[in-house]
């Protein structure tokens, strides 16, 4: 929708949107009351984006948006995207539930491997006020 611009005769200037189907010529000045405005139709203003930044993958500098464009696809990136963020946190959430599933599945399977003694053994200690204390590591620390 096209923006107007409005003047009446003691020179304010008011701004509407009107369609271009539904357009009037006058408008009431919204600052002095019943005046009536003729209108003009100001040029349409484009947005330019000043882009200039040097690849952090191969150093070249970008100053266009198709740069940009190329250069994404040169470096196999995507346009960063917030949800990308929540994708993540989702897929980790996943994986370590998954995880911890397989850890009981293990520690339950091992339990059950036992000798009868080792078992009673186990379960005295715990009755006895003896606590697990899970901690993961990776191989390096």
């Amino acid at each position: 929708m096209p923006l107007h611009t409005f003047i009446c005769d003691q020179k304010h200037v008011s701004e509407l949107y009107q369609p271009q189907d539904g357009l009037r010529e006058f408008e009431p000045c919204p600052t002095c009351g019943a005046q009536a405005q003729k209108h003009f139709l100001k040029a349409p203003i484009g947005r330019v984006v000043n882009i200039a930044y040097t690849s952090p993958i191969d150093g070249r500098p970008i100053t266009t948006k198709a740069q940009r464009i190329e250069d994404l696809a040169r470096n196999n990136c995507v346009e960063y995207d917030p949800e990308m963020k929540t994708d993540y946190m989702r897929r980790k959430d996943e994986s370590e539930r998954r995880l911890d599933q397989k850890l009981d599945a293990t520690v339950e399977s091992e339990i059950h491997s036992m000798g009868a003694r080792k078992r009673e053994k186990l379960e005295a200690e715990f009755r006895n006020g003896a606590d697990i204390d899970f901690a993961r590591s990776t191989l390096e620390g």
